[in-house]
Order: C-alpha cells, then structure tokens, then sequence
C-alpha cells in the first residue's frame, strides 16, 4: 500500500468541494447539509479531503514538509469516508485509499501515529486488547459452553470494545444467536481485529493481529463468523482482503444481517412491547464503507478511463435497510429519520482514532448527531456499533435522550435477560 499508486487520485482531484457537503439532491437543510467533521469543526480547507489531497501531492513531491501541522491535518479525521463517496459522485476517485496511505507513509517515515494511537498500539500487541486489560479477561463472561465450541456452524468474533468495555452488546449477540438455534463459539485467543492499528497507520501492527486472527479462525474448520461491531465488520469483510491481498475465505457478517434472516425465518418472535419513538444511526463501518472489496490491477487512460474497467465501491450497497427493517417489526417502536441517513450520514465521530487523540473533536462530532436526531422528536438513539454507541451516549443523556444498540433492544422484545 503505496501513497505513490494515488499519484493520479491526487493530481485529479479537482478541488470541487463535493467532499465537505451532502449531495444536493440530498439536502434537507441548511442545518445539516455538511458531511465532513474535519472541515465542518475546523473551518479551513486543509481540515477537508481536498486539502489533505494537497497535502499528498506536497510530501509525493517534496514540495512539503513533514511538520506538526501536517500531522495534525492527516490525523484529525475520522477517516468516515464520506468524503470518498461524495467524491465518487462526481469523480472516479479514491480519496479514503489515499488517507490510509498518507497515514501509513507518515508511520513509515517515523513521525505517526500520535502519542494516544502509539500507547493502544503497545497495548494491543502486548495484551492483545487496545486497552491494556489481562487477555484472560477476554471472555471471562463467557459460559463455558459457547468457548471453543467443537460443533459449531458459526465463530462469534466478539471484538475489543464488546470484551471488555460494552459487554452489554456482547452478551445480548450471544443470547439472540443462541436463542435462534445457533451453534456459535467464542474463541478463547481472539485478537483485536486490527482496526484501530490500520486505521492510524501501523500497517506492520495490524497484520500480524490479522493474520493471527485468520489462522485462529481457519483451524476451527469454521468459515462463518458474526460481529456485533461495525469496525470488526468492515475489518473481516473489506480491509482483511485489501491489506492481505486475497480473499480470506470467510463469510462474514453483522449480528443484525442474522437478525433480520431470523425474523423471516421464524427462529426469533418478538413476544414484548419496546414502547419508544427512535431514530437510527448508520455507522460509517457498517452502512457506506461496508461494500466488499473489489481487487484491480490496471492503469488509467484518457479522461481517467480504467484499464481493464474498475468496479467503484460507492456505497450504494451498504447495510442499510436490515436494522430499520428490524427496527420497524418490534412491537412498540417507532422509526423516525434523521437528515443525514445511510451514505449521506453524519459520522459519530470516534473511529480513525479521533476518540483517543482528539476527544474534544470526538465530542463535538459526536454533539452534532446528537442535535439532528434531536430535532427527529425521537426518544432514543439506535445503533449497531459499539463505538457509536460509547461516543454518542454521554451526548445523547445531556440532551435528554436514551443510547441503544440494536441487540439491547431485540433482548427488550424477545422479552429475555442476559
């Protein structure tokens, strides 16, 4: 993964300004019509996708500096995405490939990630978790049963955060898979996915996590696995495959895809009312960055024509309509929609590790959601991601509202306790 395969990203990039805003035809208000939160909180170009392409440019070309400034510029980002869809309505581009590369240039180059990203990554490789906690502490709330599982049909890969910080998510993905007559098993020597270390930069940090999750997961026999965390997700489904260069032979999917499939298939029945107006947030991970990834190899022509012809991932085919489709069929709720919805919303502010350098930009993003699903009239937040739900939640009680994942919410209706 090379910043100087962008060359022509970065050269083309023409500067239009389409990666700050929703799309027009998507527009509801003037209120809620930004898209990126660099850009929006920091108000200068340089905050923006275009101005982190000149800064690509800059370093490819030894026009720049590496300074604190532009380190600064390359890590306040949440590294969403939106701005590499927005920009695939207009231009043929990669913008988010070329935030990942820029990120792993600066660690090549010895200068990132900064200091927070540098004390999880220790964590991570001496504990196996970004936190630091005893790994044997991993699944200590595991029941016997479910660890190591010899019959089972699918791996639950329960994640950091669901381990040790949100075991709430953990125990109810557990008990809803269970509960539909699922074989699942809890691997004792899971890993972190890699998520957190890719997303900063340390490359070399996260395949050895990969590739020791993979290996975990192949001896089973098992080629199944579930997540209940969005960055889990996306690192299983897309970025395993981009980084490791092939295909992992996994199917992968969101304990929400499971739900759905389980209410038409009648292994679930809601049995209790969740009296409560909601409003659902998309996770970048799980919504306009989950589209499988599309391997190429070729050059481009003529008014950037690819090639052989480039399969464009534009997050048309994110997960989307299983959890409002969930949603939607438990007794009592009521689904009420924000503006910025699907590949359109508004980021929660904690992933790229934004959340562990930058907490006030993590708070402020996470303040801006909150306040457009405010003006929803709903009760409550939804989500089906872990980190959304940690970050958004202490915005979500100063504005009088409640923070769900979905699976707390499926628990409530199947009328069960974990």
């Amino acid at each position: 993964m090379s910043l100087e395969n962008y060359r022509y990203d970065v050269e083309n990039c023409v500067r239009c300004s389409n990666c700050k805003w929703v799309d027009y035809i998507c527009m509801k208000s003037k209120r809620f019509s930004k898209i990126c939160p660099s850009h929006t909180k920091y108000l200068f170009d340089v905050y923006s996708c275009q101005g982190r392409m000149d800064v690509a440019r800059g370093l490819m070309n030894k026009e720049l500096d590496y300074t604190e400034t532009v380190l600064d510029v390359v890590y306040k980002c949440t590294m969403c995405g939106a701005c590499d869809i927005m920009c695939k309505r207009c231009l043929d581009l990669e913008p988010l490939e070329v935030l990942e590369t820029l990120r792993i240039r600066l660690v090549e180059e010895g200068l990132g990630p900064m200091p927070a990203h540098k004390a999880y990554i220790e964590r991570a490789e001496k504990t196996h978790n970004v936190f630091g906690e005893p790994h044997e502490k991993r699944f200590s709330w595991v029941p016997q049963e479910f660890l190591n599982r010899k019959d089972a049909d699918v791996i639950f890969f329960v994640g950091c955060l669901s381990s040790y910080r949100s075991l709430e998510v953990a125990k109810a993905t557990l008990k809803i898979l269970d509960t539909a007559g699922v074989k699942v098993s809890v691997l004792t020597d899971e890993w972190c996915c890699g998520s957190p270390i890719f997303r900063v930069g340390d490359l070399k940090t996260a395949k050895k996590l990969m590739e020791h999750n993979l290996s975990l997961i192949k001896d089973t026999g098992v080629n199944k696995v579930v997540t209940s965390c969005a960055g889990c997700y996306k690192m299983f489904k897309v970025d395993y495959p981009k980084i490791l260069g092939e295909e992992t032979g996994l199917e992968v999917a969101h304990i929400v895809e499971y739900i759905d499939k389980f209410l038409d298939e009648g292994k679930l029945k809601f049995s209790k009312e969740v009296n409560l107006k909601v409003t659902y947030h998309d996770p970048c991970h799980l919504g306009r960055l989950s589209e499988p990834y599309v391997f190429w190899k070729g050059e481009r022509k003529r008014y950037g024509l690819t090639d052989p012809p480039k399969k464009w991932r534009r997050g048309t085919y994110g997960i989307y309509e299983p959890p409002r489709k969930v949603l939607r069929s438990i007794p009592g709720i009521t689904l009420v929609e924000m503006e910025r919805i699907k590949e359109n919303a508004w980021c929660c502010g904690a992933g790229g590790g934004v959340m562990a350098q930058y907490r006030d930009f993590a708070e402020w993003t996470a303040k801006e959601r909150i306040e457009e699903a405010k003006v929803t009239g709903a009760e409550a937040v939804v989500s089906c991601c872990p980190f959304c739900k940690l970050n958004l939640e202490p915005k979500a009680k100063e504005a009088g509202m409640q923070m769900f994942d979905l699976t707390e919410l499926i628990i409530k209706a199947l009328g069960l306790e974990v």
